[in-house]
């Protein structure tokens, strides 16, 4: 799994296992006969998606960011959007030797089914109020707005929450997110919206040396360009100005980015080459 030290942070790539989505819903405006240039689409124009969450150790923190699909699947499911690890999150963290109860700070950019899933128990058929909390010791760093959502969906997105969430809350484990928040050593939230409403970013470091989780803000480096905008966002628009801000940062700060969905699990140092943005790997492929 990719790693990285960024001052007294240590990273960690969790390739929490892929699944499938549309390609045509991936890149929105961008045409089919544009975007199967650099990524190939299955029979049911179905592109393959990474997950890969972040583990992040920090002076008496461990702080995961993102928890992948989850277990809460049916056999049908599965092959639906072609989930192939629902444990890969739990995995993941028994290989770096963290058991779940070890976790003491939970983030997500957003809580569609892809990002939050791992957050609750439950496995195949569990009802919408069955289950409870993955990382039962854990804060849960939420935006405010997005938990809202996540607890009473406007219509256009009922498909994209999969409860029960209000467990959270419920447990006295919810921390409520607004704005840019400074929540740990090293580790700055950002709301950046677009996406959906309480969509939120994860800076990491403490000094000059910066990394980025950007979560569906830029989900994969194929959608750098600013406007490479999903199908799947509340406000393209918005998306794309959040994105060329935050892009200018990073490349002007040679940070390290950290791209959720993309099959290629390595983070990548961001720069300009003329007006586009690009991602450098870092690390053995």
């Amino acid at each position: 799994m990719p790693s990285l030290e960024l001052g007294r942070l240590r990273i960690d790539v969790i390739p929490c296992g892929e699944f499938r989505l549309d390609g045509g819903a991936m890149f929105g405006q961008v045409p089919k006969v544009r975007w199967t240039t650099f990524v190939p689409a299955d029979a049911n124009n179905r592109i393959v998606m990474g997950t890969n969450a972040l583990l992040v150790r920090g002076p008496n923190f461990v702080l995961l960011v993102e928890s992948g699909c989850g277990t809460r699947w049916t056999p049908d499911e599965l092959a639906f959007f072609g989930i192939g690890s629902p444990r890969g999150l739990l995995d993941g963290l028994a290989k770096l030797n963290v058991r779940p109860e070890d976790v003491t700070h939970v983030t997500c950019s957003h809580l569609h089914f892809d990002h939050g899933g791992g957050l609750l128990t439950g496995v195949g058929n569990s009802s919408p109020t069955e289950g409870d909390l993955t990382f039962a010791k854990a804060e849960h760093l939420l935006n405010e707005a997005e938990y809202a959502a996540a607890l009473g969906p406007p219509e256009f997105q009922k498909a994209s929450y999969r409860g029960p969430y209000a467990r959270i809350a419920d447990r006295g484990r919810l921390r409520p997110m607004r704005g840019v928040a400074d929540v740990l050593p090293g580790v700055r939230i950002r709301h950046t919206g677009g996406h959906t409403d309480g969509h939120q970013v994860v800076v990491l470091g403490e000094g000059s040396e910066k990394a980025a989780f950007f979560g569906d803000l830029i989900p994969t480096t194929w959608h750098l360009p600013p406007a490479y905008t999903m199908a799947y966002d509340l406000h393209p628009q918005e998306v794309l100005t959040k994105k060329r801000e935050i892009l200018d940062e990073a490349a002007a700060g040679g940070w390290t980015g950290f791209f959720y969905h993309d099959p290629d699990p390595r983070p990548a140092r961001l720069k300009r080459d003329g007006k586009r943005f690009v991602a450098e790997r870092i690390g053995a492929a």
